[in-house]
């Protein structure tokens, strides 16, 4: 009788919410980080989310332009949070280099952060030349 009185006793003092029970964290960092596809004016990057964390996870990614870069010194120039780590950003400088950071988050924290370039393409290059075709008038069959 002792025995179910220790038990009783230790099992009303412990709290609900066992955290052993019920684990949740910070999310893993994102994995696989790809640049699928680049433009002139645009990116398009897709990662493998970790870990959630046991909690629901968005995920941000901010654009930085690196200094010396297209226009001026380093500059913010997207930041956007998602359900999904796939990201398409636009509007961006021909030929410029960025830097892409990429986290999740959820109610416990952030995960680290993976960060890589990106380069924009450069615009194609405009050639001029001297023609050397001459338009000469050919004479119709009628005439």
């Amino acid at each position: 009788m002792l025995a179910n009185y220790v038990g009783d006793r230790r099992a009303k003092s412990m709290p609900e919410t066992d955290s052993r029970a019920n684990p949740t964290g910070r999310p893993d960092t994102p994995h696989n980080c790809s640049l699928l596809n680049q433009t002139t004016d645009s990116i398009y990057v897709e990662c493998i989310e970790g870990f959630d964390g046991g909690l629901p996870q968005k995920f941000t990614m901010q654009v930085d332009r690196e200094a010396g870069s297209g226009k001026g010194g380093p500059t913010t120039v997207y930041n956007h949070t998602s359900k999904m780590p796939t990201f398409s950003v636009g509007n961006l400088d021909p030929g410029s280099t960025y830097e892409v950071s990429i986290y999740s988050t959820n109610a416990k924290g952030r995960s680290e952060t993976v960060r890589f370039r990106a380069a924009t393409l450069n615009l194609p290059e405009r050639r001029t030349g001297e023609s050397i075709a001459t338009l000469r008038r050919i004479p119709s069959r009628e005439s």
